[in-house]
């Protein structure tokens, strides 16, 4: 009778971390690296089931009180202003403006400029109210382009990197490497990129941090019902 126990037991545990059951290891609903509902390479999920950040250094530079991983941005309608809040990294950088409308980019501003550096875009966007726009960031350190946004596989500004490969597990967002959220003024929103390499990098978010003024945030919701962009309202 031990022995069946201990049988059922192991048979058990294994099915949990196998992925046969919820929250499994691999292929049943929540697994680590399954195709069900949550899983890590499910069909047509985000790269990683990480939605929030929360700082673990250097927490005094963000006001934000939610930081969402890879979230999207939405013309609103009257004037954009971009401010330079933060820099971390000693390489350089430069952050640019995309209207995925009309593929018009905008440099704004390098990560070299004095904190508080202000770009203007009242009137000089063409932007349309409801059109996603989207931030690019490019560092020094290797030349890649890094978007802001969900990342999904065949989107059109995907970034290429993936931060899985990242030697520590708990530093891994996918594709994505920018987070944003509402500021102590619910009406500004603060958004910083990571631009380390992918198999060490620290992930914190901080090497470039700005502010932006006109726009609204979209969060990608991923569920089994729904793999959407949502709009996260400011309490």
């Amino acid at each position: 009778m031990a022995a069946l126990i201990a049988l059922c037991c192991m048979r058990a545990i294994g099915a949990g971390l196998a992925g046969q059951g919820p929250g499994g290891f691999g292929s049943g609903p929540g697994g680590f690296g399954g195709a069900g509902p949550g899983g890590l390479n499910g069909p047509g999920m985000p790269p990683a089931p990480k939605d929030y950040y929360k700082p673990y250094r250097y927490v005094q530079d963000w006001t934000a009180d939610t930081l969402y991983v890879g979230p999207a941005f939405q013309y609103l309608g009257g004037p954009i202003r971009v401010t330079l809040k933060f820099t971390e990294t000693s390489v350089p950088g430069k952050l640019y403006l995309i209207n995925p409308a009309t593929g018009q980019t905008y440099f704004l501003m390098s990560n070299t400029s004095p904190l508080g550096t202000m770009v203007d875009l009242t009137g000089t966007t063409s932007l349309k109210i409801g059109t996603e726009v989207v931030f690019m960031y490019v560092s020094n350190f290797d030349g890649v382009s890094r978007y802001t946004g969900a990342s999904l596989p065949g989107s059109k500004y995907y970034n290429v990197l993936n931060s899985d490969l990242n030697n520590n597990p708990a530093l891994r967002f996918g594709h994505r490497w920018s987070v944003a959220g509402y500021g102590t003024n619910r009406k500004i929103i603060e958004f910083g990129f990571e631009d380390g390499p992918e198999t060490y990098s620290d992930m914190d978010f901080n090497d470039i941090v700005f502010q932006v003024e006109g726009l609204g945030l979209m969060i990608f919701q991923n569920s089994a019902r729904k793999r959407d962009y949502v709009w996260s309202t400011p309490q």
